[in-house]
C-alpha cells in the first residue's frame, strides 16, 4: 500500500519500506533502509523509466547493485509511478 505525505506531493512512501521521491521533471530518487539511488525518466503521465540509470545522489556515480537488487528497485519505482497514477516502460 502507498501513500503521499499531505505536505510533500511529489513523494510515494510504501508499507513495505520504500520511498519514491520525485527530485525533478527527469530524475527520482528511491529510498530505502542502508540504500538510496537516483534514477533518470522522463514524460508527462508516460514515463520512461531508463535501465542503466542508477547513480549514486551524492556522487552522480553509476551504482554497482547485483541484477536482483537493480529488479527490486525498478519494479518498486515502477509500482509506486503506477499508484500515482503515471503509465511506466522500462526502456
Amino acid at each position: 500500500m502507498f501513500h503521499s505525505p499531505l505536505f510533500r506531493p511529489g513523494t510515494i512512501v510504501s508499507d513495505e519500506g520504500f520511498r519514491v521521491r520525485l527530485l525533478s521533471r527527469y530524475f527520482l530518487l528511491y529510498e530505502e533502509e542502508g540504500l538510496s539511488v537516483k534514477l533518470q525518466f522522463e514524460g508527462d503521465t508516460q514515463k520512461d523509466l531508463f535501465y542503466g540509470s542508477m547513480e549514486s545522489p551524492s556522487t552522480d556515480m553509476p551504482l554497482n547493485l547485483s541484477p536482483e537488487t537493480e529488479e527490486r528497485i525498478y519494479g518498486n519505482v515502477q509500482q509506486a509511478l503506477e499508484w500515482k497514477g503515471f503509465s511506466v516502460r522500462l526502456v
